[in-house]
C-alpha cells in the first residue's frame, strides 16, 4: 500500500520503495501501486507502466490511516483514469466517503457506490479492485458491474459485526464492520466460486501504542500469520449460522478465492505458487507479537483464540530457524547440465511414468555416456524415492545435477536459484523449498518446490548415529540449490 508517510507519489519513490521490500525478501514479487493526488498525471502513469508499475491507489481524503493528502474532486482525475485505461493499469479503491453531513462510518462505503459506478460507465476497460468489502450493498454493486471490476475481502470482515470494534480497539479498521446481514452477504460471495471476489488481507500491523492511545485510534486490523486459518474459521461459523451450507464450502471454492481468481485479475498467473495444509483445532493464536527487545507489541486478530494448525509436513518447512539456515554447511549444484545425458539414458531405460520421460531428448550417444559409478547412484536414488512416505510430492519434470562435493542427483526442474534442500527427520527423501516470507524475526516462511534426491544423504543420510533420536531434530542438512 503506498500510504506512508510522506506517500508514494511519484515513480521513483515508488521503485525506492519495491527495492526496500525486495531487499528484506528477495522471493516475493511485490506489485507496487502509486498514491492518487494532486501530483499525479497523465504523463506519470505512462512513466510507471514502463517502470512495471501494477496500480494507483485511491484514497478519498481523510477516511483512514495516511489519507490527509487523498482525493477531493473525484471528477479531476478523469484524464488520469482514462491514461490508466490505456496503459492496462488496476485502480485500487478505498471506498469510503468522509464522515460529513448524513454520512456516518456505517453508511460511508455505501456513500461511495455511486462514484465506482461513474468510473466503470466512464472507463469500461479500466480495472478496478473496490478493496476490503464491508457491506451487502458493495457486493451487489460489484456484481453488477461488467468484468473488469472486482473485490476484496478481507478474514476479519468475514468474522466481525459492529459490536466487536465497539468493545475492542483491536477489531477496529476501516471500513468498520457493519451489521450481521452485511456479514453474511461477504460470506456468500466469497465462496460463491464468483471470480469477481477474491481474498485481500489489509492486515495492519499497528503497535499497541498506536492502537490505545494518541488523539486517535489507529485503524486496522492485525492478521498475520493466522490470516488463511481465519478465513477457514469465519466460512465453519458462517455454516453454524445457517448462512452459508456445508456442500457450498469446497476446496476448489476456497482455493479460487484465496488465490487463483485474485491472481488471474492482476495477470499474475505464472508466478510462482505454493500449497498449505490445514489441520483443524491445532494450533491457537498469540497473544501478542513483539520484536526482540519488546520496543514494539503488536496484538494479533482474534488473540488467544484456537484455530486450524497448519499440517506437519507444512509446519516442519514453515518453521526453520533463520540462526541455523546461516550456518549451515554450503554445498551447492556446480554443473546442472553435467549428468544431463545420463538422466536422458536412465529415464527411458526405466520408463518410470512418474518422470515422464518422453519429455526428455530421445537421442543418445554412446560417447557422452557417464561413468557407471554415477548411473548406479541416479538408480539408487529412484529406488529411495520410490519407497518413500505417502505424502511425497512427486515432480513430474526432472533435472540431474552434480554439486561441488561431487554428489550426483535430481530435482524438479521448476527449483531456480535460491532455494534450499533439506532433510526433514522421519522422511525418506530430501525436499527443495523457497523461502516465502517472515512470520516474524528470526522465524521464516517456506513453501515447498518437490522432492528431490542425492546421493549420500537419502533415507536421513544426513542424521548421523551421534543423534539418539533423530525425530527429536526437525532438519539437519542444507544447500543452496
Amino acid at each position: 500500500m503506498p500510504n506512508l508517510n510522506p506517500p508514494i507519489t511519484n515513480v521513483q519513490q515508488c521503485l525506492d520503495y519495491q527495492n526496500r521490500l525486495q531487499a528484506m525478501e528477495p522471493n516475493v514479487r511485490f506489485l507496487m501501486s502509486l498514491y492518487l493526488n494532486s501530483t499525479i498525471t497523465p504523463a506519470t502513469i505512462y512513466e510507471a507502466k514502463r517502470a512495471g508499475i501494477v496500480g494507483v491507489k485511491m484514497y478519498p481524503a481523510n477516511v483512514t490511516t495516511g489519507s490527509s493528502q487523498g482525493v477531493t474532486d473525484y471528477a479531476a482525475f478523469y484524464p488520469v483514469l482514462a491514461e490508466m485505461e490505456r496503459q492496462d493499469m488496476i485502480l485500487n479503491l478505498h471506498g469510503e466517503c468522509p464522515s460529513v453531513g448524513d454520512v456516518t462510518v456505517m453508511s460511508a462505503e455505501s456513500a461511495f457506490l455511486p462514484i465506482l459506478s461513474d468510473y466503470h460507465t466512464r472507463f469500461p476497460r479500466l480495472r478496478i479492485v473496490l478493496e476490503h468489502l464491508s457491506t451487502a450493498a458493495a457486493v451487489s454493486a460489484v456484481a453488477a458491474c461488467g468484468k473488469t471490476v472486482a473485490a476484496s475481502i478481507t478474514s476479519h470482515h468475514l468474522s466481525l459485526i459492529v459490536d466487536d470494534w465497539q468493545n475492542d480497539v483491536h477489531c477496529n479498521c476501516k471500513p468498520v464492520a457493519k451489521l450481521p446481514s452485511d456479514r453474511a452477504a461477504l460470506l456468500r460471495a466469497a465462496i460463491s466460486g464468483n471470480p469477481k471476489f477474491f481474498f485481500g488481507s489489509d492486515s495492519a500491523p499497528h503497535p499497541i501504542a498506536a492502537k490505545k492511545g494518541g488523539d486517535k485510534i489507529a485503524a486496522g486490523v492485525f492478521t498475520q500469520p493466522y490470516t488463511t486459518q481465519s478465513v477457514v474459521d469465519a466460512l465453519e461459523k458462517g455454516v453454524e449460522w445457517g448462512v452459508l451450507k456445508d456442500e457450498d464450502v469446497t476446496v476448489e471454492r476456497l482455493k479460487g478465492f484465496m488465490g487463483d481468481f485474485g491472481r488471474r485479475f492482476y495477470k499474475v498467473e505464472s508466478e510462482p505458487r505454493g500449497e498449505i495444509e490445514l489441520r483443524r483445532g491445532e494450533d491457537r493464536i498469540m497473544d501478542v507479537l513483539q520484536n526482540d527487545d519488546q520496543s514494539v507489541q503488536v496484538v494479533p486478530f482474534r488473540r488467544g483464540e484456537k484455530t486450524w494448525g497448519q499440517g506437519a509436513l507444512t509446519r516442519l518447512v514453515q518453521t526453520i530457524s533463520a540462526d541455523f539456515a546461516a550456518s549451515a554447511p554450503r554445498e551447492w549444484i556446480r554443473d546442472p547440465e553435467a549428468t544431463k545425458e545420463l538422466a536422458d539414458l536412465w529415464l527411458q531405460y526405466e520408463n518410470n511414468p512418474i518422470l515422464e520421460p518422453s519429455l526428455f531428448p530421445a537421442a543418445y550417444h554412446e560417447s557422452t555416456m557417464a561413468p557407471s559409478w554415477q548411473e548406479a547412484t541416479l538408480k539408487r536414488c529412484l529406488s529411495c524415492m520410490r519407497s518413500a512416505p505417502p505424502f511425497v510430492v512427486w515432480c513430474k519434470i526432472v533435472s540431474s545435477f552434480i554439486t561441488n562435493f561431487g554428489r550426483v542427483g535430481l530435482l524438479p526442474a521448476v527449483a531456480q536459484p535460491g532455494g534450499c534442500i533439506v532433510s526433514l527427520a522421519g522422511t525418506g527423501v530430501l525436499f527443495v523449498i523457497r523461502q516465502t516470507g517472515w512470520l516474524w524475526p528470526g522465524r521464516q516462511t517456506w513453501y515447498i518446490i518437490g522432492d528431490c534426491c542425492l546421493n549420500g544423504v537419502m533415507c536421513g543420510g544426513m542424521f548421523g548415529a551421534g543423534d539418539a533420536d533423530p525425530y527429536e531434530t526437525l532438519w539437519r542438512y542444507m544447500f543452496i540449490v
